[in-house]
């Protein structure tokens, strides 16, 4: 069974079959904590969903403006005849992928979240910056291992493009600074989709494509809505409202 399936329950006609392979480790953990609430304190209430107006475009424009953060959203085609409880764990997997791919990049990620519509599937990332530092630092090896002859060969020749280096970092390592090619995040998760392992029906390639566009330009629709719902207005439901983001 994959690493990230959060709950196994044997289908009792076919036991090869989880049923509940579409619940996620986030929901299983929210009903885990929900379940110990309603049993320290027990109440009618607990089975009453609490109505909560979901952020519109603004507001959410408003909150990444005062958090001072940027929001990509990565648009893919919902693939055809694929049932719920196949995509919803793709799903899981190509925000994992996408999020963790970003944080490979440099950029720091502060959350993330994913839903789908009709047509298509969205993946959102939330990252402290949009645009990462034009120096990148090429980590080399340790001086003194058989490794640096080929390092110094690559990265001391007279048409390396280098910035700064080769040389010799405070823990005895080698080191060279280069400039990066892409620097906003929606570049750099534009080039690295088609490499990226999203799930079986949802890899971009082959005839499928991607849509990769900062947060204010993305096309409204309810699955945008509840995945900005989901990444930027994070409380547990049963709590009162909190502050006012200003």
């Amino acid at each position: 069974m994959p690493a990230e399936v959060a709950l196994i329950l044997a289908d009792p006609v076919d036991p090869h079959r989880n049923v509940a392979s579409a619940l996620s480790r986030r929901n299983l953990g929210l009903l885990i904590l929900a379940a110990g609430e309603y049993l320290a304190r027990p109440s009618p209430a607990w089975f009453r969903v609490a109505e909560r107006e979901p952020l519109s475009r603004d507001a959410a424009l408003a909150r990444i403006a005062a958090r001072g953060t940027h929001v990509v959203v990565v648009t893919l085609p919902r693939p055809a005849k694929v049932v719920d409880d196949t995509l919803y764990p793709q799903i899981r997997k190509a925000e994992r992928a996408v999020a963790e791919e970003a944080h490979r990049a440099d950029f720091t990620v502060l959350g993330s979240a994913g839903a789908v519509d009709a047509d298509r599937v969205l993946l959102l990332v939330e990252v402290t910056h949009g645009h990462r530092a034009s120096v990148r630092l090429q980590d080399g090896p340790p001086a003194g291992i058989d490794r640096v002859g080929a390092y110094l060969e690559k990265w001391a020749a007279p048409d390396a493009a280098v910035l700064q280096g080769p040389y010799v970092r405070g823990d005895g390592s080698l080191a060279v600074e280069t400039r990066r090619a892409d620097r906003e995040i929606e570049a750099v998760l534009r080039a690295a989709l088609p490499t990226l392992s999203l799930g079986r029906d949802l890899a971009v390639g082959e005839g499928r494509s991607a849509e990769v566009v900062e947060m204010g330009s993305a096309r409204e629709s309810p699955a945008l809505e509840r995945a900005r719902d989901e990444l930027l207005a994070k409380r547990l439901p049963w709590l009162p409202p909190g502050p006012s983001i200003r």
